[in-house]
């Protein structure tokens, strides 16, 4: 049996979307990526569809930035599971900008999960832990909460 990427990477309107998870197997996708980006000064990576990383994929993940070093490179839609890893792992971000992530939310009346996309700098900003607040649910005409802890999950947010 071969082992297979569990990740995939597709460019749409040329933005990198890559998807699923980030593990041993990812090299070879995130090596082929990286030369798909090539000479370009500049790539904007959606990492909205990342599910899970593990210590393998956190490593070919800092390799696949090292890659890039010297290009502009910015991060949209950066997955929870993304941000976990932004918090703790500092060379996970390399030199890239991050430009937005999704917020988990739950709504305690109807139970719905949602994840909305903030922008930073425009939707939040370091230490602004209100701006998570008066998100309206999309089942219900309840107020969303925030699914996490905030001085956790905006961590990041100190080195933008």
């Amino acid at each position: 049996m071969s082992a297979s990427a569990l990740v995939t990477v597709s460019n749409r309107d040329g933005v990198y979307f890559v998807e699923g998870i980030l593990d041993e197997h990812s090299p070879p996708v995130l090596n082929d990526l990286a030369d798909r980006i090539g000479k370009a000064p500049q790539a904007t990576l959606d990492t909205g569809g990342v599910k899970r990383i593990n210590s393998l994929g956190v490593r070919a993940w800092v390799e696949f930035m090292k890659k890039l070093a010297g290009k502009q490179v910015g991060f949209r839609r950066c997955s929870p599971a993304f941000v976990d890893q932004l918090n703790s792992i500092s060379e996970f971000r390399g030199g890239a900008k991050i430009e937005s992530f999704l917020a988990p939310y739950v709504c305690e009346s109807s139970g719905a999960v949602f994840y909305e996309e903030l922008t930073v700098g425009k939707d939040i900003k370091k230490g602004d832990f209100a701006a998570l607040n008066g998100r309206p649910c999309k089942v219900c005409p309840k107020p969303l909460v925030f699914d996490d802890l905030p001085e956790r999950y905006l961590l990041f947010l100190d080195h933008v």
